[in-house]
């Protein structure tokens, strides 16, 4: 597909298309999620003259602003099934985790659209390419755990407030390096770039069997040295909080002392400056996490992600 200015996808797909939520002033959330699959269709078909854009819409793929057909839109080769949709109404945001290939390798794809009446004003992309030298393997299979996407019942539902400090407090114990005060529910399970991080014995020699509580209560996380730019959007009835910051790894801690008293040598590429961007959901039953699922890349230290505001 030919690279095209926003401005000039937006008149072609104004002039293509009527949808029934711009008329009617507002996106629900059948309209926000059909406005995600049809996001990922014209990224299949490389044609974004399908999507309904506003006229001032902007894309930006891993931090940086394009043009939209450009980066994965010119070299997508077809979807995966692997399918993630977190969906936040009231601030007319759609997050999708989700996997594609591109030059005969998977990546994993992380997307927000921002179209609160019908129109998408944004589109965040996170690509996380496969690259035997990075900091974060990718799993050889995908599966999506059907506890996170299903609707959480009432009664174990909280307030929307309540579900982004629950999921924040994730974060906050990894910047103190402690589980005190992280709302980790007693099976919290972890998985990153599809594979799974906590409770497998297979992944991280010893830290990786340990599960999500257990892992922050060793003290491993003094190497991230700052998590920021922090944005959030929240899905009520799934009970799924999505955040979308970076870890900060400035390559200068080389040992970290852990609780039970031993030293654990800093491995590669931890031991020099890069960054993670990530977009990572958590699923919150009854105010704990029980879920997370992150996708995560390395950027260039510092990089910034190109949107300043919460979405």
């Amino acid at each position: 597909m030919p690279r095209l200015s926003l401005t000039a996808v937006a008149v072609a797909a104004l002039v293509a298309f009527a949808a029934p939520a711009a008329a009617q002033g507002s996106c629900d959330r059948a309209c926000l999620r059909k406005l995600g699959e049809d996001y990922l269709a014209a990224l299949a078909a490389r044609d974004a003259r399908r999507l309904p854009l506003a006229a001032d819409a902007r894309f930006t793929e891993n931090g940086s602003e394009l043009a939209l057909g450009d980066g994965l839109w010119g070299t997508v080769e077809g979807l995966l099934d692997y399918r993630i949709f977190v969906i936040d109404s009231k601030s007319g945001n759609v997050g999708i985790l989700t996997a594609v290939t591109e030059a005969g390798h998977r990546a994993m794809l992380g997307v927000r659209l921002k179209a609160p009446d019908g129109r998408i004003r944004e589109i965040e992309t996170l690509v996380a390419r496969s690259d035997p030298n990075s900091g974060f393997p990718q799993a050889k299979e995908l599966k999506v755990r059907p506890g996170l996407v299903e609707p959480l019942p009432a009664g174990r539902r909280v307030s929307r407030e309540q579900m982004r400090a629950a999921a924040d407090s994730y974060f906050v114990g990894l910047e103190r390096a402690t589980d005190q005060g992280v709302a980790f529910g007693p099976d919290c399970v972890r998985m990153e770039n599809g594979m799974q991080t906590t409770s497998n014995p297979d992944f991280g020699a010893d830290m990786g069997k340990l599960d999500c509580r257990e892992q922050f209560a060793t003290g491993f996380s003094k190497f991230i040295t700052r998590l920021r730019d922090r944005r959030w959007i929240v899905d009520e009835e799934t009970g799924v909080a999505m955040a979308f910051l970076f870890f900060d790894h400035a390559g200068t801690v080389k040992k970290v002392a852990l609780r039970n008293g031993t030293t654990m040598e800093v491995p590669f590429p931890f031991n020099r400056p890069f960054s993670f961007e990530l977009f990572e959901a958590f699923k919150i039953d009854a105010g704990k996490i029980r879920e997370v699922e992150a996708i995560l890349t390395e950027v260039p230290y510092g990089m910034k992600a190109g949107w300043t505001a919460e979405p």
